[in-house]
Parts: structure tokens; C-alpha cells; sequence
């Protein structure tokens, strides 16, 4: 998991592994007879994570946008109620939403938001608009793909 994520803490889980397993953070790894323990098998969906581990590290990622808008604001003046709420309201209507994370991982991966990427690239469009008739001259294909994939 701390490898595929790119941050190379792998030796944090093995260190911490029977604490995380026995808080049911991470789900053991599963046996087989021919592996050591260190080298038993992870399912690759879920990555060790646990139902309550998701839960946690989506608290954790709440809590860090806050506290980072909080901090980026404290720069300026103190934080208000009426900040946080907002903050909490973005949290909910634009950061979460598939369109926001169609744009995060784009940007990621290619420098730009998710249609102008497709925009740049006119083959991918253009196949696009090719097997789908209707998306011929939409202003966003990202709420395309999010109406098509999502709100059916």
C-alpha cells in the first residue's frame, strides 16, 4: 500500500503491522503455504485497508484540508465560524465530487484539467465523439463522463 502510493513507508506497516491489524485498521495478509510471513499475499483492491481503515483515512484527509485552509488563513487574519463553514461547504460540494477528482487526477498525470486535456488531445475526442453521437459539441465532457458513468 505505502508503495503503490509512492511515499516508500513500507517499512512503518511492517513495523506497526500487528498494532494496525489488531486496531482492524489493515486486514491480514492472506496465507499461503509456500511464503513467509513478510511475503504473503495482498489483495490488490483494497490494499490491506480495513472498512473502518477507509473511514480513518477519510477523516484524516478532512482534517488535513481544514486544517491547511486554516492555516493558509491565519497568514492573513484568525479564522472565523463563518470560515470554517465555508471551508466545510467546499469540502462537501467541490473538492469531494467526481468532477473535482476527474480534474485532480488529470492534472496529476498530464499537467492539465480534464478537458483540456481531452481538447489537446483531438484522437481521444474525436473516438470519443465518434462511438457517442451526443457529446459532439459539449462544453464540458468531464460532466459528460460524470452524468454517463455516474447518473444513470
Amino acid at each position: 500500500m505505502p508503495n503503490r502510493l509512492g511515499r516508500g513507508l513500507t517499512s512503518l506497516v511492517y513495523k506497526d503491522e500487528t498494532a494496525l491489524t489488531a486496531q482492524d485498521l489493515i486486514s491480514r495478509r492472506l496465507n499461503t503455504l509456500e511464503t513467509r510471513d513478510d511475503q504473503q499475499q495482498v489483495l490488490a483492491q483494497n490494499s490491506r485497508l480495513t472498512d473502518l481503515g477507509l473511514k480513518f483515512s477519510n477523516a484524516i484527509e478532512t482534517y488535513l484540508f481544514m486544517k491547511w485552509n486554516w492555516i493558509d488563513l491565519m497568514l492573513v487574519r484568525n479564522p472565523t465560524d463563518a470560515d470554517e463553514d465555508g471551508w466545510e461547504e467546499q469540502w462537501r460540494n467541490d473538492v469531494r465530487t467526481v468532477a473535482a477528482r476527474f480534474d485532480k487526477v488529470s492534472v496529476l498525470l498530464s499537467g492539465h484539467s480534464f478537458d483540456s486535456f481531452l481538447v489537446q488531445n483531438g484522437h481521444l475526442l474525436t473516438a470519443l465523439q465518434t462511438k457517442y453521437q451526443s457529446w459532439k459539441g459539449a462544453a464540458s465532457f468531464k460532466d459528460l463522463f460524470v452524468k454517463e458513468l455516474f447518473h444513470k
